[in-house]
């Protein structure tokens, strides 16, 4: 009788256990489900943005945060007849589907314009120009142009997002005394908007950066600061104004004036040498082939014969040229 008892006690114990297992692993499966369900991007106009080498459609969550690397914000905005159709889609980083935009629109002909950038603030988008804020900040700036129809299911195209800054990337080859706490620039000549149509800058504008010293780093000491070329500036150059400061902001340290610095649009432009001492600059090893980085603007081509429910987008990063100058 005894062991009839501890026989039943048994199947019962196993029972209760294979229930609970079952009942976790449903449980597991539904958050799954529910997570695949608030990543989805949904609309007949959607963009999936990579950078360049990368395939969209075979695009991972880890292969996507690559994207930061570059930008931080994408913004999306549709015109249609000269006019705004819909507010703008803003993406950050920090969004789960970072990298694919969306939106519903009536079947018709759109011009789609999409900027990434990692300013603070979204610039302000027209079909005439892009311009970014002054207290926003100026970064690396990507952005494409496309005139798109849209359909019930979404017809595949290949859009490429090109890049309308500079990068004036300035060097401190010596250490910076203890007493520096921060080195502002006054950078004149560029622009902090550009035309749609061609992506050169079309505003004149003074571009202000202050940056804060840790003075755990050790030389050399990199600033980079961007900024959008001007047709004609291509020949006058940039000016740049440096100065370090104490902490109270006011006290001037040590100031510079540099004048006529070559610009080339998708280039780096570096100036380098002794902020601090009479030591030499930096190496001055010249200008290279300045062609390569005077590029055009977006572009879009349209694979024949191809269906798809996304856009693809590519991202061209890599830079064209490196110039050298010191200071």
């Amino acid at each position: 009788m005894r062991c009839r008892v501890l026989l039943l006690v048994s199947v019962v114990v196993m029972a209760v256990v294979w229930g609970l297992s079952s009942c976790e692993k449903m449980i597991v499966d539904e958050e799954s489900s529910s997570s695949t369900e608030q990543n989805e991007v949904k609309g007949n106009l959607i963009l999936k943005i990579s950078v360049a080498g990368v395939t969209p459609m075979e695009t991972t969550r880890a292969e996507e945060a690559d994207l930061s690397k570059f930008f931080t914000t994408l913004n999306l905005v549709v015109f249609k007849n000269g006019e705004r159709v819909k507010n703008m889609v803003t993406q950050k980083v920090s969004d789960k589907n970072f990298g694919t935009l969306g939106m519903q629109l009536e079947p018709g002909t759109y011009q789609v314009i999409v900027v990434a950038h990692s300013s603070d603030g979204n610039p302000d988008v027209s079909l005439s120009q892009v311009k970014f804020a002054n207290a926003d900040g100026f970064s690396d700036t990507f952005y494409s142009i496309n005139e798109i129809e849209v359909k019930e299911e979404t017809k595949q195209h290949f859009i490429e997002l090109t890049r309308v800054t500079s990068l004036l990337r300035f060097i401190i080859n010596d250490e910076i005394p203890a007493e520096v706490n921060s080195i502002e620039f006054r950078l004149t000549g560029g622009s902090g908007a550009f035309e749609v149509t061609t992506g050169y800058g079309c505003v004149r504008s003074t571009q202000d950066s202050k940056f804060i010293i840790d003075h755990t780093q050790k030389a050399p000491h990199i600033f980079d600061l961007y900024t959008i070329l001007w047709k004609e500036m291509k020949n006058d150059g940039l000016s740049l104004y440096v100065a370090a400061r104490k902490a109270d902001g006011k006290s001037l340290i040590k100031e510079l004036d540099i004048k006529g610095i070559k610009v080339v649009r998708n280039a780096i432009t570096e100036v380098s040498g002794n902020f601090f001492t009479d030591s030499p600059g930096g190496d001055d090893t010249g200008g290279g082939d300045n062609t390569g980085g005077d590029d055009t603007g977006g572009g879009t081509t349209e694979p024949e014969d191809s269906i798809s429910t996304a856009f693809k987008v590519t991202v061209l990063t890599e830079w064209a040229d490196t110039l050298r100058m010191k200071y």
